[in-house]
């Protein structure tokens, strides 16, 4: 997996993979991905190859996108101003898959190593 952007995203991050104070029910809870503040409209692409699981209006995830990046590595990238690909549709490193809204949220699902995005170049 690569860098979804052409930069180094984790100065960027405004809420961690965690427990948190949430930012609008003001109660601790678990925050199972990262908030990473950007612009609106701020391109964010495929770091790998895979396929398009959903992608749509997904409910407190507002536009959101989930790609299969094969062998049980899955990613999310939620409160998105644009979507450029449908379900089913395959993405190639480098593809801009959405755009961002003023911060978008990222999860990903690892095998075997269930932990925050920033942890996946280190798992």
């Amino acid at each position: 997996m690569g860098n979804p952007f052409d930069y180094n995203w984790l100065p960027y991050v405004s809420s961690k993979y965690g427990y948190r104070i949430h930012p609008i029910t003001g109660v601790k809870d678990y925050h199972t991905g990262v908030d990473i503040g950007l612009p609106e409209g701020t391109p964010i692409k495929a770091g790998g190859a895979g396929t398009v699981l959903e992608s749509g209006n997904n409910g407190n995830y507002g536009l959101a996108i989930l790609i299969d990046y094969g062998n049980g590595i899955t990613a999310r990238y939620a409160h998105c101003s644009a979507l450029n690909f449908t379900v089913g549709q395959t993405v190639q490193v480098g593809d801009i898959m959405v755009f961002s809204c003023s911060f978008s949220f990222f999860v990903m699902a690892l095998p075997k190593c269930p932990a925050a995005p920033v942890t996946i170049y280190t798992c």
